[in-house]
């Protein structure tokens, strides 16, 4: 039996498969733009290299035969593979079209979701846009990421990492608990008799950092309360369960409707830096380019909540 290639008889396949569909070779030539006859010639040298009748023919109507049935189900998968591929490339090439995967700290992302949807669904309405909020470190080339927002420096040779500035982090309690523990909030100094809401992800983070002009120090901090994630300690701060050291993009809202009150407002806080990081090689969907773009550009104009 011959072999048969399938670059050299995939139109052969798909014209059994239109004649198939269509029940007959007239309407699957009108469709394919085919003469019946160029059809017929097709379809019988198929029949030819697999040596095996497809279809049953009167000259009322076509019926395939059990072989046909059996190729047909091959057939179907090949050319929905051929329609999937095309949209994918369309999509590949289309500036208003495709999927951006973004990965992003939790609390970094449940902030930045609404506005960088909102800005995305303005610039370009059609893009398909996931944000996973994740601790996780992902591999962006691995697992499909097309961009990550990240709180380390970035060592990897096959990724770029763009350097955005230092997450803005505040010290803020409600006015209550300031009130009633006699919180005057200019010197971080009295941070040591005052109960804050710990970080128990990594004890070093327990240690804050401040600065003031040529004046750098560090405070072991100390409490009953802690938790990983920055929205729990937002939550217990806002309870009237200690202060907190807080990003500020978390907090914005709430020190603006006055739920907290900002502490140490002339010192500044030792930070991790914050880095937009994507793919530095091989092929670049003009999606991920505009994307890019955007990104960036929004990033910018908010880093006065973020950096």
């Amino acid at each position: 039996m011959e072999t048969m290639s399938l670059n050299a008889y995939l139109p052969d396949v798909l014209a059994f498969y239109e004649v198939a569909k269509c029940g007959g070779f007239t309407q699957a030539a009108e469709k394919m733009n085919l003469s019946k006859a160029q059809l017929s010639k097709q379809v019988a040298r198929l029949e030819t290299i697999l040596r095996a009748q497809l279809f049953f023919r009167t000259t009322r109507k076509i019926n395939l035969t059990e072989e046909g049935k059996h190729l047909l189900q091959y057939a179907e998968s090949i050319v929905k593979l051929s329609h999937d591929a095309a949209e994918s490339m369309k999509e590949l090439v289309d500036e208003e079209g495709g999927l951006i995967r973004i990965t992003a700290p939790s609390s970094l992302a449940d902030s930045l979701a609404p506005p960088l949807i909102k800005m995305f669904n303005e610039k370009l309405p059609n893009l398909k846009v996931e944000i996973e909020a994740s601790n996780v470190k992902r591999d962006l080339i691995a697992e499909g990421y097309d961009f990550a927002l990240r709180a380390i420096v970035e060592t990897d040779p096959e990724l770029v990492a763009r350097y955005i500035g230092h997450i803005k982090d505040v010290i803020v309690a409600t006015p209550d608990y300031v009130k009633k523990n006699k919180i005057k909030g200019i010197d971080p100094s009295e941070l040591k008799d005052i109960p804050v809401l710990m970080a128990s992800l990594r004890k070093s983070w327990n240690t804050w950092k401040f600065q003031k002009g040529n004046k750098d120090f560090s405070i072991d901090v100390h409490g009953n309360y802690a938790s990983s994630s920055y929205q729990t300690n937002r939550w217990l701060c806002l309870s009237g369960l200690g202060v907190a050291r807080l990003p500020y993009y978390l907090v914005e809202n709430d020190l603006q409707d006055k739920k907290l009150t900002l502490l140490y407002k002339d010192y500044s806080i030792a930070t991790h830096p914050l880095y937009l990081v994507y793919p530095s090689k091989g092929y670049r969907a003009k999606k991920n380019k505009i994307a890019k773009d955007l990104i960036w550009s929004w990033l910018q104009g908010a880093k006065g909540s973020i950096v």
